[in-house]
């Protein structure tokens, strides 16, 4: 029997695999810090996207207006000078198909609070033809310009907006207005009037 006690001793003392209230202790200090760094990746990972996001969207919106713009001066053959750089407003000729006969129409891009503005001056004055941006976005109509200064082949378009809302939470200490800055060149069939 004392050959049975000694195996059992041996047996007991040889096999701990139980972990002392010292290692689990280490092991929760060491799997806190683990998770919150992960998760403080995880957050900043998340605040960036919805940063670049909200930019991203924010700038669609101008280079869509932009576009709508260029779009509508594109068969634009003629332009009065301005004044200078600053001015809010164009007038421009453009040819119209009217049928058999092709016709030269005057117009007018003013730019207002909401967007932009185009009138037919001639040969019949219209209603204006709003361009404009979606709700949440506003065109600052004091910095944006739009001017033919230098010669009447080329527009030269500033464009300065941002969001409605002045702090958004989307963007934590971004940039709340942007600007686009272009020269639009205008394409002169034969025949174009001067």
């Amino acid at each position: 029997m004392t050959r049975k006690r000694l195996f059992i001793r041996r047996l007991l003392r040889d096999n701990e695999e139980g972990m002392t209230l010292i290692e689990i202790m280490t092991a929760l200090a060491i799997l806190s810090m683990v998770t919150t760094i992960l998760f403080s990746f995880l957050l900043m990972g998340v605040s960036m996207f919805k940063r670049i996001s909200a930019e991203s969207q924010i700038r669609n919106q101008g280079d869509a207006l932009a576009s709508r713009i260029i779009g509508e001066l594109k068969d634009a053959v003629y332009v009065v000078k301005t004044a200078d750089d600053r001015t809010t407003q164009i007038e421009y000729a453009k040819r119209e198909s009217g049928g058999a006969n092709p016709y030269v129409a005057r117009f007018v891009m003013k730019i207002v609070d909401d967007g932009v503005e185009v009138t037919e001056r001639s040969p019949t004055p219209s209603s204006p033809k709003k361009i404009t941006m979606a709700s949440a976005y506003k065109l600052d109509r004091f910095s944006s310009t739009i001017s033919a200064r230098d010669d009447t082949q080329t527009i030269k378009l500033n464009l300065v907006y941002g969001t409605v809302v002045p702090q958004s939470s989307s963007l934590p200490g971004g940039e709340q207005t942007y600007q686009i800055t272009t020269k639009i060149p205008l394409v002169r069939s034969e025949g174009a009037v001067k």
